[in-house]
């Protein structure tokens, strides 16, 4: 909704605190995960790409494995990225997800009848 096709701010009331960020470019948000560590390969940057923080919801100062960013990362091959205890407190999260979501259809079934 803020971008137009040139990956710029679209123009905002002058008095909007977000446009004086309309006269930058945000190139990055076109490229994967995938994409950004093929750059750093190619342009010997890797070990500076990965210190970067992608986690919303850090567990004892290391990534959750469970939100989103780490969601992404585990979907686009970087689950290297993420400890293995996150890695196995996601399979728990999606497994515990999977159940809430049976026991709310169950509880609609019930109210139904």
């Amino acid at each position: 909704p803020y971008m137009n096709d040139n990956l710029k701010l679209k123009q905002f009331d002058e008095n909007d605190d977000v446009s004086i960020f309309s006269f930058f470019r945000f190139p990055l948000l076109k490229l994967s995960k995938n994409d950004m560590k093929r750059i750093a390969v190619e342009n010997g940057f890797l070990d500076i790409l990965e210190k970067t923080w992608f986690c919303h919801k850090p567990w004892h100062g290391r990534p959750c494995g469970t939100c989103v960013p780490c969601n992404i990362a585990i979907k686009e091959g970087l689950s290297y990225r993420i400890p293995k205890i996150s890695r196995f407190r996601r399979k728990i999260w999606i497994i515990i997800r999977h159940f809430v979501k049976i026991k709310e259809k169950v509880g609609q079934l019930l109210r139904r009848s």
